[in-house]
């Protein structure tokens, strides 16, 4: 008896083992998604809140949508939306996130849209540079991580950190979109038109609502 009861107990032993481990992995899975669905969910909320502050500080009317896709290359970058004509969605409309501007909308179809962001090769925007006195020029994208302004005039005290907004001229965006931040005026005092890199308030591989 003695001989049997050893391994058999062994046995048991190592049985139930396992069925408590697999038990304690299936729960720490699940304790894992709950962890991990309630992060999107506070993060999901962060968000809309955010989307409601910036609703309330402009006039307009604001669509809210999803992003259901990307398209990303040296020369054409773009967002699929899940909006569209149905939802009162038009072409040029701006698109944006509490963040700041995003681009605008390019095609229209009956329950998506297609959008041209700011760091797209045929995107131009009309900007002004927060300040003692208003500076103005274009903002456009020439790849990298930053926006390129053009046709400032030159001028000798802008600093890093001015931020920089639409003016409203052409009609596509609303004035006062934050569109990003000064990094590096342009050094060369030579030139008669000053350039300078801007920052874009919005972290384009973090978009999932506009």
């Amino acid at each position: 008896f003695n001989t049997g009861r050893v391994p058999f107990s062994g046995g048991m032993f190592m049985l139930a083992l396992w069925r408590e481990n697999k038990r304690l992995r299936l729960q720490t899975l699940e304790y894992s998604y709950q962890i991990h669905s309630n992060r999107l969910a506070a993060q999901e909320n962060k968000t809309l809140r955010e989307m409601l502050g910036f609703k309330e500080r402009y006039s307009f009317p604001v669509i809210p949508a999803a992003v259901i896709g990307q398209d990303v290359d040296r020369i054409i970058n773009s967002l699929i939306l899940d909006v569209g004509s149905r939802d009162g969605v038009k072409k040029y409309m701006a698109v944006v996130t509490a963040d700041g501007l995003v681009g605008r909308i390019v095609e229209v179809y009956p329950s998506s849209s297609s959008v041209q962001v700011i760091r797209d090769l045929n995107s131009r925007i009309s900007a002004i540079i927060e300040g003692d006195r208003e500076i103005k020029g274009i903002v456009r994208w020439e790849g990298g991580d930053h926006l390129r302004m053009y046709g400032l005039q030159h001028i000798s005290n802008l600093e890093p950190g001015q931020n920089v907004y639409t003016t409203g001229i052409g009609g596509t965006f609303p004035a006062g979109l934050f569109i990003g931040t000064v990094v590096r005026p342009d050094g060369n005092n030579q030139k008669i038109l000053s350039i300078v890199d801007v920052e874009p308030a919005v972290n384009f591989s973090l978009i999932h609502e506009v």
